[in-house]
């Protein structure tokens, strides 16, 4: 009987341990869910261990509430990658909905990337040397 309760403390500490993260939050609660993340933001992908089979991370953008915004969250099913256009009080909206299967995956990508800027003081750093030598 211990052996049993061993291997059931066991595995649901590896289980919880090896469980999806994702970030979980409505912009209508919090405008550090916005579709684009501000930088820096506090949000921090959580465990999905209470979600029972949860495999995906979704990111939607939509009307709830009445109120244009994004919600992020753990689900056990793919609702795949696809945006709609949708009418609401005479106006025209696009709701997306993104699913993903990776820790931290339902985030926003943001326009600043210090890969980026590497990148381009690198070709600048190549060009201005190249002109110097030649100049």
């Amino acid at each position: 009987m211990n052996w049993i309760t061993g291997f059931l403390i066991l595995f649901s500490v590896f289980t919880t341990s090896f469980a999806l993260e994702c970030f979980r939050c409505t912009s209508n609660d919090t405008l550090d869910c916005l579709e684009k993340f501000m930088h820096p933001n506090p949000l921090r992908a959580e465990s999905c261990s209470d979600v029972y089979g949860a495999r995906y991370c979704i990111k939607t953008t939509g009307i709830y509430e009445g109120v244009l915004g994004t919600r992020r969250f753990c689900h056990d099913k793919d609702l795949g990658n696809k945006c709609e256009f949708f009418t609401h009080d005479q106006r025209e909206y696009k709701g997306c909905v993104y699913t993903c299967t990776t820790d931290g995956c339902n985030g926003a990508t943001t326009n600043f990337s210090y890969f980026t800027v590497f990148r381009n003081l690198l070709m600048l750093s190549t060009i201005l040397s190249f002109l110097y030598k030649f100049l």
